[in-house]
């Protein structure tokens, strides 16, 4: 056993838990074992600096008692099978669900995916505490580190890996999208967010405060792009590609929301068209909520499922 395994275990015991002291002394050596073979599989590899130095903070302030560590029976998937949070008195915990620690071999690369994303939510976190949960109750924010942790994760798979394990599918679609479009696909099955029209509200609202375009310009932008959104909707059949719409669809109206509060006035009177825009979505968007929710489940059941057919 390594100097970092008995002091995890001895960490362990100490760690105040939120959930239950037995099943973190039933799996204390599995996690050991995770923790480990993670150090083993990053090294001194530093193709990635998001995952590099991710694992260096997050590794370093674990076995030093900063992030606690705790196993959580409900967690009861694998892909989902590990959280970093803070609770409402400040104390921030890695936690682990039991099935994930069940199902954990040394060869088994979605573990490590898997943690290395919550590792990444621990590094911005210590970067600055309060920012970082003060943020998270900004729909933008939120998104941008939820997509940081993603991105970290195939960073990982792309670069320690690929070649080197045997994929998952959920593993290869993800790392299909980082080389194909940037994880925009990605983000829209696993985020349920679009990243490129993120980013397209984004350059808006930069675009507007550098006086580069006006709220005139912005509102006709938005309620023709808006109005090809819903036409792309309404004129698919493909389920997988109706998905796809829905998800622009939705990510659309929440941060169209954001920045027409951000650029002011009574915009749906002064612009029905912008008004017609938005009330079209909301209808669609409701209309089709329990449709696109089980294709989105249906999707993560099938990933999840392939883990116990490999």
């Amino acid at each position: 056993m390594t100097k970092k395994s008995i002091l995890i275990l001895a960490l362990l015991f100490q760690w105040n838990l939120l959930y239950s002291q037995t099943d973190v002394i039933r799996y204390q050596g599995i996690i050991s074992s995770v923790m480990d073979n993670l150090d083993i599989i990053i090294g001194n590899n530093q193709s990635s600096d998001a995952v590099y130095s991710s694992f260096l903070i997050a590794d370093n302030a674990i076995r030093n008692n900063r992030i606690s560590v705790a196993v959580d029976p409900s967690l009861d998937s694998i892909l989902k099978g590990v959280n970093f949070t803070v609770n409402d008195s400040g104390q921030s915990s890695l936690v682990f669900g039991r099935m994930y620690l069940d199902t954990y071999n040394a060869n088994s690369s979605i573990h490590y995916s898997v943690l290395i994303q919550e590792y990444r939510r621990i590094f911005d976190y210590l970067q600055d505490p309060g920012t970082f949960l003060n943020r998270m109750n900004d729909i933008k924010e939120y998104y941008w580190y939820s997509l940081d942790a993603l991105r970290a994760k195939a960073e990982f798979i792309n670069y320690y890996l690929a070649g080197r394990f045997t994929l998952t599918q959920y593993e290869e679609y993800i790392n299909s999208s980082f080389r194909d479009d940037f994880l925009n696909i990605a983000s829209i099955f696993i985020l349920r967010e679009s990243m490129n029209y993120f980013f397209y509200f984004h350059y808006l609202e930069l675009m507007y405060f550098d006086n580069e375009y006006s709220r005139e310009y912005i509102i006709h932008e938005l309620t023709e792009n808006g109005e090809l959104l819903i036409w792309g909707f309404n004129n698919t059949s493909d389920e997988f590609m109706r998905y796809i719409r829905y998800t622009e669809i939705y990510t659309y109206r929440k941060f169209l929301t954001r920045l027409l509060s951000i650029i002011g006035g009574e915009v749906f009177a002064e612009n029905p068209g912008m008004g017609r825009v938005y009330n079209e979505m909301s209808n669609l968007l409701a209309l089709h909520n329990d449709t696109q929710s089980r294709y989105y489940s249906s999707t993560m059941n099938f990933w999840e499922d392939s883990l116990f057919n490999r």
